[in-house]
């Protein structure tokens, strides 16, 4: 928490920026930051307090980006003085003068460390650091970007990258590619359809009522007449029905994570309607050909 003496402290640098003209007054109505000046200020103080009491400090930082209204080049003489200008702001993280010195104490040297992804820019500018300038900074990968490479890793060693990439179509296919959300409002439309129609004893519901079980942690021994007739009466108002639910993508972290644990509990109730969907719209004649290694009827054709 904030003091007191930093809230007033804040208070007194705003107040003392004496009287404002009538232009600049009208230019700061333009400028919604200035109402939060104080507060980003008195944080400033408390940080810069709490640092100066550290002897460990940790940053995370992540990738470098350079905006496209910046320059791409960089000349030799700015390069110089950004890395001296750093080098001046962390003079408190070097320490070798009092390590060296024989009539001084040895002091514990303050040390940086720093948290961040595996890019050229952040392990070529830590390293500048800590070998050029010989400041005591220990870089650290950090774990959310290195787990989910680790991930993927391990996907693509068992053999199973290829199939996570095929789900993407399952967990991207009510965002399209083809008909945009029109594909969506079929799927719903096919839910009604089978809460309204569909029999509990249907051999289709039957099919897949056992994974829809265990989909939800229930017993196979509820597998029953009772039990199904509900599950199509509240099959409309599921989430996955109601929801496109999350965007999967390679390229983003735990993306293809995040949309697998919202289907978890309801991927077979979502892929029953969704062979209910291709069975309506004639995709198959039957619905064993939707699972069948020879295809439906529809491809055999083509």
């Amino acid at each position: 928490m904030r003091s007191v003496a930093t809230v007033l402290a804040s208070a007194t640098l705003m107040t003392g920026q004496g009287v404002k003209t009538q232009k600049e007054v009208k230019n700061s109505a333009k400028n919604p930051a200035q109402y939060t000046a104080a507060e980003r200020w008195s944080y400033m103080q408390e940080g810069k307090q709490v640092f100066s009491d550290a002897g460990v400090i940790g940053l995370t930082c992540d990738a470098v980006h350079i905006g496209a209204a910046e320059s791409q080049q960089i000349d030799r003489g700015q390069l110089a003085r950004s890395l001296n200008k750093e080098g001046k702001r962390l003079r408190d993280f070097g320490g070798q003068e009092d390590l060296l010195a024989d009539e001084a104490p040895l002091k514990k040297p303050r040390t940086l460390v720093v948290c961040s992804d595996q890019e050229s820019v952040q392990i070529a500018a830590l390293n500048f650091a800590r070998h050029h300038r010989r400041l005591f900074i220990e870089h650290i990968k950090d774990p959310g970007h290195r787990c989910w490479n680790d991930t993927w890793g391990a996907l693509s060693d068992s053999h199973l990258a290829k199939t996570a990439m095929i789900l993407l179509n399952v967990y991207n296919v009510k965002y399209g590619p083809w008909n945009k959300s029109g594909w969506f409002a079929r799927v719903q439309e096919t839910a009604k359809t089978l809460s309204q129609q569909l029999g509990p004893n249907d051999p289709l519901l039957q099919k897949f009522f056992p994974a829809i079980l265990a989909d939800s942690r229930r017993d196979e021994s509820e597998n029953t007449e009772q039990e199904r007739k509900e599950f199509l009466q509240s099959l409309p108002t599921l989430p996955c029905i109601t929801n496109k639910g999350p965007k999967a993508s390679q390229n983003r972290f735990f993306s293809i994570v995040h949309a697998h644990q919202w289907l978890d509990r309801m991927w077979s109730s979502q892929g029953c309607v969704f062979a209910a969907c291709c069975l309506l719209q004639g995709w198959a004649n039957h619905a064993d050909e939707l699972w069948s290694p020879a295809g439906c009827a529809q491809d055999r054709a083509v």
